[in-house]
């Protein structure tokens, strides 16, 4: 937990140095690390300049209370994977209190349908690291006997996404999650939302954790960066 989250937060201040002008340039405003509420607090203080550490809930105080307590003024949700979830719930649950919205929400490879109803978890079931009984497993442990409906947890399901911040939304072609993530941009879309999906050909999950290896995670870091640089100025 300690590493990848590590990994993550260190790939967020890559792309915080590549959007600033100059090296060591961070973003204007604040940076969300946006973690499950068990994440060890020791973190906080190995954190990357330019980087907060939130929790999913503190036992008593929502999300979104959080956000508005912690971070005054413009903010912006930007994690992947399963971090992803938690950021698209966290905005969903932000219009549902008219709480504070960041001003984008950018999902990387996002879990946001626990029913299993894409056809990339058939089409990618196996053979690209992560597996689609992987994901059942783990959705299993996290979702519990709650409505596998329930928007904070499938996005997807969600009545309204009018509102919503505007997002960026990349997903790999070999992926199971691949179509989560495809799905929830139209559907932003269709609310009336700019969302941006980009589908990065011939890669898996995580892929954006190798940057030293995988030109397209610089590339998608890059594009990352662009796009909170412009949100936030």
């Amino acid at each position: 937990m300690m590493k990848l989250a590590l990994a993550a937060a260190r790939a967020t201040a890559f792309a915080s140095r590549a959007s600033g002008r100059g090296g060591g340039t961070t973003l204007p405003g604040r940076v969300l690390t946006a973690l499950a509420p068990d994440a060890p607090r020791r973190l906080a203080a190995r954190l990357p300049r330019g980087c907060v550490l939130v929790s999913a809930t503190n036992g008593k105080t929502t999300t979104c209370a959080l956000l508005a307590e912690v971070l005054r003024g413009r903010v912006q949700l930007a994690r992947n994977s399963a971090g992803a979830n938690l950021a698209a719930a966290i905005c969903l649950r932000a219009v549902d209190t008219h709480g504070q919205l960041p001003v984008m929400q950018v999902l990387a490879y996002p879990p946001l349908d626990a029913t299993f109803q894409s056809q990339s978890y058939v089409d990618n079931a196996t053979g690209y690291y992560l597996t689609a009984d992987q994901m059942r497993w783990f959705w299993s442990k996290y979702a519990g006997q709650a409505s596998r409906e329930d928007p904070l947890l499938s996005p997807v399901y969600a009545a309204d996404l009018r509102g919503q911040p505007p997002a960026l939304i990349i997903t790999a072609e070999f992926d199971p999650l691949r179509d989560d993530g495809e799905r929830y941009a139209a559907q932003l879309r269709d609310a009336g939302v700019a969302a941006e999906l980009r589908r990065v050909a011939g890669q898996i999950h995580s892929f954006m954790g190798l940057i030293a290896t995988v030109p397209e995670a610089r590339e998608c870091w890059t594009l990352v960066a662009a796009v909170l640089r412009t949100a936030l100025t």
